[in-house]
């Protein structure tokens, strides 16, 4: 008699090689596969606020204007000597390499996981890893680190290539441990 592989077939291997995994990664030898789900994120939703620089004058300004100078040049050097390859280095590895040159200079960044193209609902359907940085006290910039552009209604500025309000959603994580962490199938 000769097998035959059927569908159900994969489906149980996978089965039992996620709840192996669980196992280990929970401590358990027995884990429940509710226990262990695909790619999640106890984090929720967040939104933040673009910078508005039109409504910014003196120092703030000023202020503003070089802090998105410094991170539209981190990005631009970063982007000239980093290729995106996808499945290999892409757009989670860019994160969050750029989130370490803006942390470095002083400039606060999160990871941002979510979605350009249209509003994800859940983690799962995001598609894409992308970093804000802080410019002025509440107020961020979107980094495309895969593209090497901004994303910002900057107006006086000039350094933002695109407007996209979903850049300025997702799920955000504070550094690259965190969201490795919380985000391990990603």
């Amino acid at each position: 008699m000769e097998f035959q592989w059927e569908r159900k077939d994969s489906v149980y291997i996978v089965t039992v090689v996620v709840a192996i995994y669980c196992a280990f990664q929970l401590g358990m030898w027995a884990a429940p596969l509710a226990a262990c789900q695909m790619p999640t994120s106890n984090y929720a939703r967040e939104y933040i606020r673009m910078v508005d620089i039109a409504n910014l004058t003196g120092d703030d300004l000023n202020t503003t204007r070089a802090k998105m100078q410094d991170v539209f040049t981190l990005n631009a050097i970063y982007h000239g000597t980093h290729d995106y390859m996808d499945g290999v280095y892409d757009c989670k590895f860019m994160a969050m390499d750029v989130w370490n040159m803006l942390e470095t200079r002083g400039i606060d960044a999160r990871i941002v996981v979510g979605d350009t193209d249209h509003r994800a609902d859940r983690i799962e359907n995001a598609t894409h890893v992308w970093v804000v940085a802080e410019v002025h006290p509440g107020s961020w910039v979107a980094v495309e680190t895969t593209g090497g552009y901004l994303v910002c209604d900057d107006g006086v500025v000039n350094v933002c290539d695109r407007t996209n309000s979903l850049y300025y959603e997702g799920w955000m994580y504070d550094n690259p441990n965190e969201y490795v962490r919380t985000v391990r199938w990603y």
